[in-house]
């Protein structure tokens, strides 16, 4: 048996391979837009349904009765929205959540065809190949956000990316996602799209896996009723103090006659059923609830998601999120410091919802003073320091290799080079300055949006490269 399981994990490996061996490229600045539709300010753990099975998404779900827990094949596809699937895809990339067949991440494998699993709501991880499964295939010209350009060769030979805009439609450049051996990581791209015989390829990748290319849609979107939007559940995720009231909220819901919620506990499952509530008005998008009213004793870990009962008596389920209840949050360190200020918009460097969660992002946001904005600059000799946040004592920084585009995140303190920043002054103000990459870090504010993450960007005097400290 053993053997046997050996060859059949083998042989996934292979067909997932997603590895064209391409030279690392920098994305434009115009790709590096963010995730339509939500607030970059709190981090969204999105998760594949609850389906009892182990952290990994391993194991079987024929045991369970509950129709929320028992989706499977195209059924679990949660996510039919185009836009849902691009701020997963973008999440991964704000996680610069690394390639590596033989790693999860929140249930699904962490290569090419995993990537797209996750994005599209998969029960499971596909690879290449079977993704045509959980798709129908749609025509150049017909191409949406989420949908994917897959070469469904086999190992290296295969590979697939996710369509997010058209950058010059004409010349076939586009903005995609992709998981790639290549670059280590999750990325965000600029690809061109061109005529190979009869059918398309990727300019960038032609000599390493030529395909041909195929267009292809989610099987959930076509199966989503028209005038029909399902909720997005958007918080609690992550650690939750326990002691306080907790607030499950979710995206406005249209074309449904009511909604539903649902709580279990760790393994999750339908046997793990904690909480459950399916009377909720359409127009419903908070439920605050009391942690004591579904703790299990000695228990954690939790996952909750939605129903939406459709007026013509269907049922369809939201993607889910998971989260911990702490009895006692971590105290802060004793540090104190100023706020960094953009000269750009008057907005405060911000370690995103206060969290002291390893690789928490750091954004321009409204200052307000508070600790997760407040930041000691720690003096490494000369004008060298490292930027160390007050309410979590983990320090502002780049990843190793740093390139133009990458974000900031928190850290712990550990010296490296990705943590140390030089004051280069302007006036009364500053910029700093990577020594390690020779990048400066740089507020990436979208066109109307009132906050943009933090980055890695080539040095200039702009003013969204300057800041001031304020007390």
């Amino acid at each position: 048996m053993n053997r046997i399981l050996t060859l059949f994990i083998t042989l996934v490996t292979l067909l997932a391979a997603c590895t064209p061996s391409v030279p690392k490229s920098v994305p434009s600045s115009a790709a590096w837009s963010a995730a339509p539709g939500g607030n970059a300010r709190f981090e969204t753990p999105l998760v594949r349904n609850p389906t009892g099975t182990d952290e990994r998404g391993l194991g079987s779900t024929s045991q369970l009765a509950h129709p929320l827990l028992l989706e499977g094949g195209l059924h679990a596809q949660a996510v039919s929205s185009g836009a849902e699937m691009v701020a997963r895809a973008q999440r991964w990339v704000d996680l610069g959540i690394e390639y590596d067949q033989s790693s999860w991440f929140e249930g699904y494998r962490q290569d090419c065809s995993g990537f797209v699993s996750m994005a599209w709501g998969l029960d499971s991880s596909a690879v290449t190949g079977t993704l045509k499964n959980y798709a129908f295939e749609v025509s150049k010209d017909q191409l949406e956000p989420g949908d994917i350009f897959n070469n469904q060769g086999v190992g290296n030979d295969g590979h697939v990316v996710m369509f997010k805009a058209w950058l010059d439609a004409g010349a076939g450049r586009f903005a995609a996602f992709e998981q790639n051996g290549g670059y280590g990581h999750m990325v965000q791209t600029t690809l061109t799209l061109v005529k190979q015989g009869g059918g398309w390829t990727l300019k960038e990748y032609q000599p390493y896996a030529p395909g041909p290319y195929v267009f292809q849609r989610s099987s959930a979107r076509a199966a989503g009723s028209a005038g029909v939007v399902l909720p997005v559940p958007q918080g609690p995720a992550g650690s939750v103090d326990a002691s306080k009231s907790l607030s499950l909220n979710w995206s406005a819901a249209q074309g449904v006659s009511g909604l539903g919620v649902f709580i279990s506990k760790y393994p999750y499952g339908a046997a793990n059923l904690v909480f459950a509530r399916e009377d909720l008005a359409p127009s419903t998008s908070e439920l605050i609830l009391s942690p004591s009213s579904f703790r299990a004793p000695g228990e954690i870990r939790y996952r909750w998601n939605m129903v939406a009962f459709g007026r013509d008596g269907s049922e369809r389920y939201t993607s889910a999120l998971n989260f911990t209840l702490k009895d006692r949050p971590s105290a802060a360190p004793a540090l104190s410091g100023p706020m960094l200020v953009s000269v750009f918009d008057g907005q405060c460097l911000d370690v995103a919802g206060g969290s002291r969660d390893e690789g928490a992002r750091v954004l321009a946001w409204p200052c307000h003073g508070a600790g997760n904005q407040r930041l000691r600059l720690e003096s490494l000799g000369g004008e060298q320091v490292r930027l160390i946040a007050q309410h979590s004592g983990s320090c502002l920084a780049l990843p190793v290799g740093a390139g133009v585009g990458d974000r900031v995140v928190q850290r712990r303190c550990t010296g490296g080079a990705g943590q140390q920043f030089a004051l280069e002054r302007f006036g009364d103000a500053f910029r700093l300055k990577n020594p390690a990459s020779g990048l400066c870090l740089d507020e990436f504010v979208p066109a109307g949006k009132v906050s943009g993450d933090i980055g890695a960007w080539s040095c200039h005097a702009g003013a969204n490269q300057l800041w001031r400290e304020r007390p």
